[in-house]
């Protein structure tokens, strides 16, 4: 397949667009921005729109910038089982569903255990993140490192 390429004007094959540009199968262009529908990012190493990030090349889903990124935005977190940058984490998969994911904001990641260094954060249920500080009438346990 080749993609019509608006900045050199040519016809181009798959990972050939000029510039900060991806090939989109979807349309059979290059793109500076991947489409959301069908909803696609942009995996730089290869320029291509793709429906999944790669894990093999540790990227998630960005829905702002439609790329795929190493590291999620603030804010975000990094799952590794949609390989997508998402605002609550999620329950994991391969552990009782009834164990969630905890939004570590030393990493940006996604985690089963809240680290302990370089600063201790506990994992509150009630938000689903790492926190320093317990809300409300809960308190850290350093054992469990569990609200």
């Amino acid at each position: 397949m080749t993609y019509a390429d608006s900045l050199s004007r040519r016809c181009v094959g798959v990972n050939s667009c000029t510039g900060v540009q991806f090939s989109d199968n979807s349309t059979g262009n290059c793109v500076t921005v991947c489409p959301t529908s069908p909803s696609m990012f942009g995996e730089v190493p290869i320029k291509q729109c793709v429906v999944n990030c790669s894990s093999a090349n540790s990227t998630y889903a960005e829905n702002v910038t439609r790329l795929c990124l190493k590291e999620c935005p603030v804010g975000t977190f990094a799952d590794n089982n949609t390989q997508a940058c998402v605002l609550q984490c999620p329950s994991s998969p391969t552990i009782p569903t009834t164990q969630p994911t905890y939004g570590d904001p030393t990493t940006n990641k996604c985690v089963v255990q809240c680290p302990s260094s370089p600063a201790r954060l506990f994992a509150d249920n009630s938000t689903e993140l790492c926190v320093s500080v317990c809300p409300g009438n809960t308190y850290g346990r350093l054992d469990t490192l569990f609200c």
